[in-house]
């Protein structure tokens, strides 16, 4: 089980940029892939945002979701 999924949003990594989910367990990105369909004890629907390399924007995305 995850801590928490972030579905449907925009991957922004190295230059590419693809629709994905990323699954958070503790304080760690556990999976990243188009569809994750599994238990999580908190689900955000991410669509229309973006997520990027990790950054103090980053940080202000994931708190102000919460």
């Amino acid at each position: 089980m995850f801590d928490l999924i972030l579905k449907n949003g925009t991957l922004v990594n190295e230059g590419q940029i693809f629709e994905s989910d990323i699954a958070i367990k503790g304080d760690r990105i556990e999976k990243i892939a188009p569809s994750i369909d599994a238990e999580s004890k908190k689900i955000i629907d991410f669509k229309a945002n973006m997520f990027c390399q990790a950054s103090s924007m980053t940080r202000f995305i994931l708190e102000s979701q919460a």
